[in-house]
């Protein structure tokens, strides 16, 4: 990743959703950097987050399905959004419909490799602090979608993967069902040891850039371990030792897609012994470093998506979360279910928008 000493400004100026969520026709314009939705749960305006993320990331930070997104008995959502970039202001339109998405930026078709190096957003919520302590699926997710902006060359290695993990899994179960069958381990398959080769070299690349990543958005009051399905054997014998039992599962039990990370605080594993506190504090943590990060790496303050943060962290905490000079670094939008709950140094500098 390489490191610019310029810094450019991201700002939405509007925003308007089409059957997205709750939302079946929605239009916002944002006129300040802090913009602070207050309403009750279920009002809306969560959705509002979600689609800022949708439109920085091509992806929701709430749902894996996109199907999810559109409103009730709907087979579309659409997301229109004016976005001053660097002074120079963009229209960027993103619909899906019959399971696709399609992006315009000021009327030409963009693919969505391409557009996650344009926008990027960050998230605090509570639903994305269970998937992120809960499934390592999600969290070998979020790497992956915070270093594919950051490295182009990195998205186009996990597509490879991705690939080759499918060939390596769907050869894998041919030779599981020979194994039940015949009784047979052909642990010596020609075609396996094609696929294993450019298994481990991609394997490799992802888990080493994860790794460097995880090491990016560590600092002294919180590390993001990195942990390889290998441990600290190489893949290539690890692979081969672990053959006779791919065959018998029929599919690949080292790689990338088996790795994981975890939080360290204090030399506490604060997934696995951490307090609720502890543990919301040091994703907390870990976003705020984020915003550090991608501002070295990639020239700007992502924008920042705080949900409910009061829900989730006492009033010390929350507070530090919400600190002036951190706040005001980018354009960040709060939901809130009341403004009490937001200190008046920031209500007081914040376009309010009130939901019923």
């Amino acid at each position: 990743m390489e490191i610019s000493d310029t810094l450019w400004t991201m700002k939405i100026t509007s925003l308007k959703l089409t059957n997205f969520r709750k939302h079946q026709s929605l239009a916002l314009e944002f006129n300040k950097d802090i913009v602070i939705f207050v309403g009750n749960n279920a009002s809306g305006k969560t959705s509002i987050l979600e689609a800022i993320s949708v439109l920085c990331n091509c992806k929701s930070s709430w749902t894996s399905k996109s199907i999810n997104l559109a409103s009730f008995a709907s087979d579309f959502f659409r997301i229109e959004a004016l976005v001053d970039i660097d002074d120079q202001v963009n229209e960027i339109v993103i619909v899906w419909k019959n399971s696709k998405l399609k992006i315009t930026k000021n009327e030409v078709d963009i693919s969505s490799r391409k557009y996650n190096h344009l926008l990027s957003s960050n998230t605090f919520s509570p639903e994305y602090i269970e998937y992120l302590l809960n499934s390592s699926t999600k969290r070998k997710a979020f790497l992956d979608l915070h270093i594919s902006n950051l490295d182009q060359s990195y998205s186009k290695s996990l597509s490879e993967f991705k690939k080759i993990l499918k060939h390596r899994n769907k050869l894998l179960k041919k030779l599981a069902k020979r194994f039940y069958e015949s009784g047979f381990i052909d642990d010596k398959n020609d075609e396996l040891d094609i696929w294993d080769q450019k298994f481990i070299e991609l394997s490799t690349k992802l888990s080493t850039k994860r790794s460097a990543f995880c090491k990016l958005i560590s600092n002294s009051d919180i590390t993001i371990n990195y942990s390889l399905s290998n441990g600290e054997n190489p893949i290539s014998s690890s692979l081969t030792n672990s053959r006779r039992k791919d065959i018998a599962t029929g599919h690949s039990n080292i790689g990338a897609h088996r790795d994981d990370w975890e939080f360290i605080a204090h030399d506490i594993n604060i997934r696995n012994f951490g307090s609720r506190g502890e543990k919301r504090m040091a994703l907390a943590k870990m976003i705020l470093n984020m915003q550090d990060v991608y501002k070295t790496n990639k020239d700007h303050y992502p924008f920042l998506l705080l949900d409910d943060v009061s829900s989730e962290l006492d009033q010390v905490n929350t507070d530090k979360v919400f600190e002036q000079s951190f706040i005001s670094k980018q354009q960040t939008f709060i939901t809130t279910t009341s403004i009490e709950l937001i200190s008046k140094d920031i209500a007081q500098k914040a376009q309010i928008i009130n939901f019923p």
